[in-house]
């Protein structure tokens, strides 16, 4: 009997038939040329090279004295990443892949600390521009750890035959985004992996002429399954770019899927978003993207109009009108759950609004969002849309939990036995046959055999793909300033398919008038600061009256229905709180590079009003509004936005401008002064 298929014999096999052949490459951005194009260096590793890094890392663990426990891997994309994570395969040992630490600190280190401690983390490596020593600061558990360096290139064809160390349990840990509280690990196993490869390779059609092109960050299920796991499983080259140079200058992304005549690529909703409304007309000219047969769109909440907006824009540069695929996903059944194949095309039904949350869906063709589907289930799912208090299937075009079993899902969260039962082994009332089910959480319904998906049962929120639960946003508001009350405020996304934010807080008595304002900027800096996004609309309310339960819970759901309605009682509101209408329209008209560059050295005082221009159009303010002396977050610019300001002045200047400039000086001022020093 021959062995079952794993990450690691897939490798083994191409680097037997094809030790030369490129496996993955991956794109380093500097400063830009004195014409503005970018300055480019591509890395490549083949099959050969590939194996014998992944068995250096392999044996340096063997020599290690290891308790029960995990390798945290703290990379966001590059080869060192692909074969670390391959040495951790092949030595049999779960490893974590973590975001590097990167400003705000504070929410990030008590992350890591929580997954350290629940994954019994013993040992850890790091990309080469991560500091263990420098951000010992943040968590004491990160010097606690044996530190192993990535394997150095070695000479091809030196490793000899070696044996792959599988255990029963998890291949690797994913850490689900949210809490920062109790991190819950999945479980993901060999078998899952491979069925995985398999499902999305059924669906969206590979072969060894493919080409992925992916920025999405390596430690996101979607980064990991689809633009490392995948191709190297199935055999076709990979390109990977880190995701803040993607931020930066989105048309990286479209360039270099036409440069290496890119075939497939995946993303959430915010960055095809991007790519319409951060890429100049300019930037385009010449683009082909006739190549670019799958453009997958999971992870958050798919808008129809940047999906309309896209396809419209790129569809006049070769993309082909059935390239983009909305699907449905978790890390809790390893990646995707259903997407269309080539015969599908996106579209979507007008829901009536109100319909939404109460249970039977009504098409209508006024006050309506769009719900995109999100294809049929993948071949081995069985998705089902359940009653979540009575375990009941409902019928199709009824919203209810969507439910999902199959060899993709986990085995559970790691150490974790109640939420496991909770989460992973739902039963369907009346189902004699006791299948488990998955209970993803996620809202949705069923038409033609298509998924769509309307919305969270719980109140998680959702910016770029990470969750947020709102429990924390609350929190750090609160503490930002004394003149709110504490316990007394509800965080909420403003729609089902927005981005924005909205908060609504009590404030105290003696809160009248001017000081309104300085208690909405205190939380919306605090709120920036710590997670790195942006709160659209504040809400300040008269003591006793945001809505509760008769226990005294927060009813999130109504305060946002009342603050979209009008009748929230407030003092004031600060931002705007409407049902969205979709990005603007602003295709052709923006860009990472509007403002002209020169190579001359700029002084702070020429700097301030370029730098007061640009930042004002990130965050869509008055530039006149901008204080030189305030902090970017009192604004509500948020880390997407800082990285986009980092591409602008790298652009302006052209010099190389980490976003970590922004972060470490985040007020015009001090920006200028920091560009100064870099001249």
């Amino acid at each position: 009997m021959s062995s079952p298929m794993t990450v690691w014999r897939a490798l083994e096999r191409h680097a037997a038939a094809h030790p030369d052949r490129v496996a993955f490459t991956y794109l380093r951005f500097g400063a830009p040329t004195p014409d503005g194009r970018d300055n480019v260096r591509a890395e490549d590793v083949t099959y050969g090279d590939l194996r014998d890094r992944a068995i250096d890392y392999a044996e340096r663990l063997g020599t290690l004295d290891r308790p029960a426990g995990a390798v945290l891997l703290l990379y966001a994309s590059g080869l060192d990443f692909v074969s670390t994570f391959l040495g951790c395969l092949l030595a049999g040992v779960p490893s974590v892949p973590a975001p590097p630490p990167r400003r705000p600190y504070a929410r990030i280190a008590e992350r890591l600390t929580g997954i350290i401690e629940d994954a019994g983390v013993w040992v850890g490596t790091a990309a080469a521009n991560v500091s263990v020593r420098e951000l010992a600061f943040l968590t004491p558990r990160l010097t606690e750890l044996a530190w192993l360096d990535p394997p150095a290139p070695a000479d091809r064809g030196r490793r000899g035959p070696v044996t792959e160390r599988i255990t029963e349990g998890a291949a690797y840990l994913q850490y689900t985004s949210g809490s920062t509280s109790a991190p819950k690990g999945v479980e993901v196993t060999h078998a899952n992996l491979i069925e995985q490869v398999n499902a999305l390779d059924e669906r969206f059609g590979h072969d060894s002429t493919s080409v992925m092109v992916s920025w999405l960050p390596v430690f996101h299920d979607m980064g990991l399954i689809y633009s490392v796991v995948t191709p190297l499983v199935l055999g076709f080259r990979s390109v990977l770019m880190l995701p803040e140079d993607f931020a930066a200058r989105p048309i990286r992304w479209l360039r270099a899927i036409q440069d290496y005549r890119g075939t497939h690529s995946m993303a959430p909703n915010f960055g095809f978003d991007l790519c319409v409304r951060k890429v100049a007309e300019s930037e385009r000219q010449g683009l082909d993207l006739s190549s670019w047969q799958v453009s997958a769109d999971a992870s958050e909440p798919i808008r129809a109009r940047t999906v309309t907006a896209f396809e419209r824009v790129y569809g006049s540069y070769g993309l082909a009108p059935t390239a983009h695929r909305p699907a449905y996903g978790l890390a809790e059944a390893t990646l995707i759950v259903t997407g269309g194949g080539p015969e599908h095309r996106a579209k979507w039904l007008p829901v009536k609004r109100d319909s939404l949350g109460n249970g039977q869906i009504e098409l209508h063709t006024e006050d309506v969002w769009d719900v995109v589907s999100c294809g049929p289930p993948f071949d081995g799912f069985d998705l089902r849309i359940v009653d979540p208090e009575t375990h009941l299937e409902v019928p199709h075009r009824v919203e209810g939990e969507i439910w999902v079993s199959g060899p993709c899902v986990a085995d559970g969260y790691y150490g974790k036995a109640e939420a496991t039962e909770e989460t992973f082994r739902a039963r369907l009332s009346g189902d004699h046959s006791q299948v488990p089910y998955l209970r993803t959480g996620d809202l949705g319904f069923l038409d033609d055999g298509e998924l769509y998906v309307t919305g969270r049962r719980k109140d998680i929120i959702i910016v770029r793909g990470q969750n947020h639960y709102p429990q924390d946003i609350e929190q750090v508001a609160e503490s930002a300033h004394p003149g709110l009350r504490q316990g007394c405020g509800a965080a909420f996304a403003l729609d089902a398919y927005d981005e924005r934010i909205g908060l609504a807080f009590e404030v105290r008595e003696d809160v009248a008038g001017e000081s309104l304002a300085e208690v909405a900027d205190a939380a919306r800096r605090a709120v920036a600061e710590t997670f790195g996004i942006t709160l659209d609309t504040i809400a300040l309310m008269p003591t006793g009256t945001i809505p509760k339960t008769s226990s005294g819970k927060i009813r999130r759901s109504e305060c946002r229905r009342r603050l979209l309605a009008g009748v929230l009682e407030v003092h004031r509101v600060f931002g705007g709180a409407s049902p969205a209408t979709g990005p603007a329209d602003t295709t052709g008209t923006t860009g990472t590079t509007g403002t002209t560059g020169t190579t001359a050295a700029m002084p702070p005082a020429l700097l301030v009003p370029a730098l007061r221009l640009a930042a004002a159009r990130i965050i869509g303010v008055d530039p006149g509004g901008i204080d030189d002396h305030a902090p970017f977050a009192q604004y509500g610019l948020d880390s997407l936005g800082a990285e986009e300001l980092a591409g602008v002045c790298a652009q302006l200047l052209r010099i190389e401008v980490p976003a970590t400039v922004v972060y470490d000086n985040p007020t015009l001022h001090g920006l200028a002064t920091a560009l100064a020093r870099l001249q």
